[in-house]
Formats: C-alpha cells, sequence, structure tokens
C-alpha cells in the first residue's frame, strides 16, 4: 500500500492558514508593544478578565487569543501552533484547521472562566495551540498512525510538563484546549 505524505513547500506556506494565523498574531502583538498605539487600552479591551466577561463581554473568550504578555509567552506558542498547525492543515483542510484552533480557544477560555475567580486574568493562545495539538494527536490516533504519532505526543507531554511548573501559567486552557481538540480530531474525518 503506497501512503501520500502531504507536502510543505513554499506556494503551500504562502496560502497556509496556520501561516496567515501567525502574521496577525505577530501584527496584534506589534499594535501592544510599539508605544504609538494605545497599548494599555488594547489590552484592557482584548485580555480574558473574567469580571468583564460575567458582564456580558463575551468577545473576550475569542480577542484574548492573539494577545501575548511578551515575546517569549508570544514565540513559544507560535513555534509549537506552526509545527501543529501546519501538520494539521497538511492532513485535513485549512478550513479543518480554523474551527479547530478558534473552537479550541474559546471553548478552553470558557472552562476556564467557568473553573477560575472573577478576579483572575488571561490571554494567550494556548488553549488554541494545544486543541491543535490534540486534534494531531486524535487523528493520528484514530487512523492507528502510531508510529508517526511518537514526535508530536512527546512534544505535548514535554510541553505539559514545562508550563506546570512556571509561573503565571493557565494549566486550564492547556488542559480544556487539548481536550477539546481531541474531540474535534475524532469528530472531523478524511
Amino acid at each position: 500500500m503506497i501512503v501520500s505524505r502531504p507536502t510543505l513547500n513554499l506556494q503551500s506556506l504562502k496560502t497556509s492558514a496556520a501561516v496567515h494565523i501567525l502574521l496577525f498574531q505577530a501584527v496584534c502583538y506589534l499594535l501592544l508593544t510599539v508605544p504609538l498605539f494605545p497599548n494599555r487600552l488594547l489590552f484592557e479591551k482584548t485580555a480574558c478578565i473574567h469580571l468583564y466577561i460575567a458582564e456580558g463581554e463575551w468577545w473576550r473568550l475569542l480577542t484574548s487569543l492573539w494577545i501575548h504578555t511578551d515575546f517569549s509567552h508570544l514565540f513559544a506558542n507560535s513555534m509549537t501552533f506552526l509545527l501543529f498547525g501546519l501538520l494539521l492543515e497538511a492532513e485535513r483542510s485549512r478550513s479543518d484547521l480554523l474551527l479547530v484552533y478558534l473552537s479550541s480557544g474559546i471553548i478552553a477560555n470558557l472552562f476556564c472562566f467557568f473553573i477560575t475567580p472573577l478576579t483572575y486574568i488571561h490571554v494567550g493562545a494556548s488553549g488554541a495551540v494545544f486543541g491543535t495539538a490534540g486534534a494531531v494527536f486524535a487523528g493520528r490516533w484514530r487512523k492507528e498512525r502510531f508510529h508517526r504519532l511518537s514526535l508530536p505526543a512527546l512534544l505535548v507531554i514535554f510541553s505539559f510538563i514545562i508550563t506546570a511548573f512556571q509561573e503565571n501559567e493557565n494549566v486550564y486552557t492547556h488542559i480544556f484546549g487539548f481536550l477539546w481538540g481531541m474531540v474535534c480530531g475524532w469528530a472531523v474525518r478524511k
């Protein structure tokens, strides 16, 4: 049996939803760090501030995905997402990637909202990134491609271990994003 492998080339990277998501995150990061813009106001209007969500500002469940606290936060999320996002997009489709990414981020933020205090504030795309990893993991598990699962599985486990011991890390969005991504990976068929 001949199995075709997804390939990446310059043209596919130019049209990749994963690359466009990363470019949008980079623009958002610049808007929050370059002193030409009302940085503090942008952060206050987009961060996942649970007290404001409880008052009806539900858009924060989405907008907080595009905000990062510092460059290392953005870089870590971006590199992890680049790996899993390109894999998911190559194995499934652009629309599947967008669905998994956005729904994982929103669902992870929603679960975090329900289990943490109203004073909790967080930003970042970790829930969406871990959701993308969960979808790749579940999709490969479902297709019994265990031999191609080991590297992604090791990276996810390593990321969970590293972030579990870091201060100011939202482990809840990582866990719920990954679990929702697995649901998506099992549900979406190709």
